[in-house]
């Protein structure tokens, strides 16, 4: 899920297990490519230049050499929630 958070900017969530969840900024590095997460490789990939990111934002391929941003979150079992400070 791509959500656009006012003074944040855009954030994905993905779910990579029953009951965890990973955000990161859902902008790359690179060239500002829009992520999307992955469920194949478990990973996020920039959809311009094929960066890939891991559950932690980190650079795991691509022409990105800075990670991506990545948020906090828990879950109460029925709500995602994501600590953005």
């Amino acid at each position: 899920l791509v959500f656009t958070i006012t003074g944040t900017g855009k954030i994905i969530v993905a779910q990579i297990a029953s009951g965890t969840w990973v955000c990161v900024r859902a902008s790359c590095p690179h060239a500002g490519g829009t992520l999307f997460w992955d469920s194949g490789d478990d990973e996020f990939e920039c959809g311009l230049h094929h960066s890939t990111f891991d559950t932690t934002g980190a650079v795991t391929g691509g022409r990105a050499v800075t990670s991506v941003t990545s948020y906090p979150t828990t879950f109460d079992g029925a709500n995602v929630v994501i600590d953005l400070n």
